[in-house]
Formats: C-alpha cells, sequence, structure tokens
C-alpha cells in the first residue's frame, strides 16, 4: 500500500500511520478489507489480490455466452455448443438427454455485491434447470417456466451475490423433456439454452454487508397434524427419525383447507429469507413429478416469488432421490417457476401455512436462510441432526 501507484491506496496507508508509534499494523488492513467485502477468512495474498492496480468501483458488465465463454469438457458435465443460429449456448440432446453441460469464467471485475441476471430461452418440449455456481458453490438454482412460446428470452434474476475478483463463475443447464412433443418414437428434448449473464453491481453495498447470515430450521411434525397429514418413521435418513406424509388423493384444482398445517415462528432478525425444505417423494415415484408438491403460504402476504408478492396459496415443489433433500420450487400461474422468499419488515411472529396437494409427498424439515448459500445450508444440516 505504502508503495502503490494508486494515490488512493497510499493515502490510506498513511491514515494507518496516525497513531502512537508511527507505525501500521496488518491488522489494520485486515479490518479494512473486512470491512469493504465482510470475508472473515482475509489475508494479506487476498488483500492484495484485492487492491491489484487499484481500487476500483463495482460496475454492471454482460457476459454474452457464444462471445464470452470458451466450449471445453469439464469434469463430470458433458460439454455445451455454440447455437449461433439463436445466439446460444446449448447442449446436443440427440446424444446428451437427462445430462447437464457447464460453462465457467473468470471474474476479472472488481469485488462487490452484484444481482446476477441470467437470459435463457424458453423452449416448448421441455423446461431445463440452471445452475449458477461461484468458485464451485451452488448461489442459485432456476428453472424455464413451460410455454408455448418456443425460444423466448427469459430472465432470472438472483440478488445480492457476493463475488470477488478472481472468482469462478460456472453455469451449468440441463437437457429436459415434457413428454409433450412427440419425436419419433419418443419425445422431444430441450437443450438448456442461454444467452447470457448479466452482473449488476449492488451500490449500496454497504447494507448488503449488514444483512447478516441467518439459519432457521423447522421439525415439520412440530406441526400439530390434521386432515389426511400423518406422521412417518425412518430413523436412518429423516432429521430426529421422524417426518409428516400427506395421505390424502392428489388436489391438483383447488385448496382443500381440511388438510391445512400451520406453523407460527419468531423473526428476531428482519430481512430477506429463502425458503426451502427437506423433502422426499414416496418409493416407487421418486425423480419423476408424481409426490412432489404442497400448497404453500405466508400468512401476511410477506413471500415474493420473481418480485411478485403472494397473495394466497402456490404449489411448491422437488424432486427427490431416496434421501430427503433440500430443494424447493414455487410455480406460479402466469409467471412460472422460481425461488420462493420471505421478506420479513420487522421482527416479530410470522406464520408458514402448508396443503396437501399431492399424495405421498414426506417433509422432513422447513428451512428459511439469509446471507448463505445453498452448499452452506447444506453443508451444515448435514453436520447438525437437529437444529
Amino acid at each position: 500500500m505504502r508503495d502503490h501507484k494508486d494515490p488512493s491506496v497510499a493515502w490510506i496507508y498513511e491514515r494507518m500511520l496516525v497513531n502512537q508509534k508511527n507505525s501500521a499494523d496488518i491488522s489494520d488492513a485486515g479490518m479494512l478489507y473486512y470491512l469493504l467485502l465482510g470475508d472473515e477468512d482475509g489475508s494479506p495474498a487476498k488483500f492484495q489480490a484485492f487492491i491489484g492496480t487499484g481500487i476500483n468501483q463495482a460496475t454492471d458488465i454482460t457476459w454474452v455466452g457464444i462471445e464470452d465463454f470458451k466450449i471445453q469438457k469439464i469434469n463430470d458435465f458433458v460439454a455445451p455448443y455454440k447455437d449461433k443460429g439463436r445466439n446460444a449456448i446449448a447442449i446436443n440432446a440427440g446424444i446428451h438427454k437427462d445430462k447437464y453441460a457447464a460453462a465457467k469464467k473468470v471474474f476479472e471485475e472488481a469485488s462487490g455485491y452484484y444481482n446476477i441476471i441470467l437470459t435463457s430461452l424458453t423452449e416448448e418440449d421441455g423446461e431445463s434447470t440452471y445452475r449458477i455456481k461461484v468458485n464451485g458453490k451452488l448461489v442459485g438454482e432456476v428453472q424455464n417456466p413451460e410455454t408455448s412460446a418456443d425460444m423466448q428470452p427469459y430472465t432470472h434474476t438472483l440478488e445480492k451475490v457476493p463475488i470477488r475478483t478472481g472468482d469462478v463463475i460456472q453455469i451449468e443447464s440441463n437437457t429436459h423433456s415434457n413428454g409433450k412433443i412427440p419425436e419419433g418414437d419418443a419425445f422431444a428434448f430441450a437443450r438448456g439454452r442461454w444467452r447470457s449473464i448479466t452482473f449488476r453491481a449492488v451500490k449500496d453495498s454497504a447494507s448488503a454487508e449488514r444483512e447478516r447470515s441467518k439459519l432457521l430450521v423447522f421439525e415439520a411434525e412440530q406441526m400439530e397434524l390434521k386432515g389426511q397429514w400423518k406422521l412417518g418413521e425412518d430413523k436412518a435418513k429423516a432429521s430426529g427419525g421422524k417426518y409428516i406424509y400427506f395421505d390424502g388423493p392428489n388436489a391438483y384444482k383447488e385448496v382443500n383447507m381440511d388438510n391445512h398445517l400451520s406453523y407460527t415462528f419468531t423473526i428476531t432478525d428482519p430481512g430477506d429469507y429463502t425458503v426451502k425444505w427437506m423433502m422426499r417423494q414416496p418409493e416407487g415415484e421418486r425423480g419423476t413429478d408424481k409426490g412432489n408438491d404442497a400448497y404453500l403460504y405466508f400468512s401476511g402476504d410477506v413471500a415474493y416469488v420473481k418480485d411478485k408478492k403472494m397473495t394466497h396459496y402456490e404449489k411448491f415443489y422437488s424432486r427427490s432421490s431416496d434421501d430427503f433433500v433440500l430443494h424447493g420450487v414455487a410455480e406460479v400461474h402466469d409467471l412460472g417457476h422460481g425461488w420462493m422468499t420471505a421478506k420479513f419488515p420487522a421482527a416479530g411472529e410470522y406464520t408458514l401455512n402448508i396443503v396437501g396437494r399431492s399424495h405421498g409427498l414426506q417433509i422432513d424439515r422447513l428451512i428459511l436462510f439469509k446471507g448463505m448459500s445453498m452448499d452452506e445450508v447444506q453443508s451444515i444440516l448435514e453436520k447438525v441432526s437437529n437444529l
């Protein structure tokens, strides 16, 4: 910092000398680094990389898939290709069915908080899923909506994601068939097409820093079971050995309040919380679209999907393996699929409501978190059997 070419960096060094010893302490640099980035695991090497040739301001940037990404084979993924006719990265579904491809690029812009906007293309033959990772950690997973308008741009937004200079950004997408478009003696697959990814700098980064990490975990069996909800046991895989399941008939067309459950909880740290659950489909239906959803609603209309306020019950679904999985996506009419966010404006009591929709659905836990990635939440849940 003393010998830096950027006068602003040298000025900060001079400020560090204003003390009785007239010397700069490396811990002062560490505190400065934490103040700016919120990274508790700082180091001299990280600080030097952060300063670089100067302290830059985070600015908006867009990477165009076919222009800014190299096509390469990444471990555990098939290689995508450049669909120049549609200006998109895509996967050859004729060869790779139900497979994920990935593309990655190093982020060389200024460190900061960014809203990430991924632009995909809708495909009438399937609803592809898109995952965005930073340094291998999942920061968001979204899915294209069902559509009859083929090859239309569709945007997915992840808010206030911390990204640092040198981070590796990876975009993953899959081929998917909804079984609606015949092709030969089978059905056509969507090719997981996406066009671009935009990083929109969050100007109020100090506010973003104040949003401390928080994880709330509710055991489903804590709710008073009503209607056709029942208690199940699985000592090997369920938290605490118990879970709840819906034993009623499918109720896809209407919300039957006879099968209504609720859980009232206290929020001490207001803010925006991602809503997920630990769920499992019944045996014989795992990995399909059966036995995998319920109706969810937060009293007081505090939940949102893609910035749309949820004023009534909406479908909330996942797919599972033989284990209870951390997931959960809302499906809203005329809006499509998206993560659900509960925005608690103040400390106090709030109520989550669940109504049975799909026969056989099993719920182990209900999860609310903020300021954390899915990988971080998953890691904590794996380490602690009961929270």
